[in-house]
């Protein structure tokens, strides 16, 4: 029998993602005058309609770009996954200067 995937995996492989590549892991940023602020680039996860997506953060007012399909819990794990693991990869290629 498999395990539930939760939406707390969901957001704590999302928040290695972000870390991988310096991203901020907050969405959005307040600052002192109480406004809002998109941060650019950062990795998100959309939840709607029973399903979920990797989403990243494309315009400063806050405007996502879809990077996977809806799909369950564990699709989208496994999609996260599979940009990590592409990420590693990319960072080995780049320290072996290739």
């Amino acid at each position: 029998m498999t395990t539930r995937i939760t939406a707390s995996q969901l957001l704590s492989k999302i928040a290695t993602l972000n870390d991988i590549f310096g991203y901020d892991r907050n969405a959005y940023t307040r600052h002192p005058d109480g406004n809002f602020s998109a941060n650019v680039s950062t990795f998100v996860l959309d939840q709607s309609y029973g399903g979920y997506r990797l989403c990243q953060i494309a315009t400063k007012s806050g405007g996502e770009r879809e990077l996977t399909a809806r799909g369950t819990a564990r699709e989208t794990h496994a999609a996260v996954s599979a940009f990590i693991a592409g990420a590693h990869l990319m960072l080995a290629q780049k320290a072996r200067g290739l």
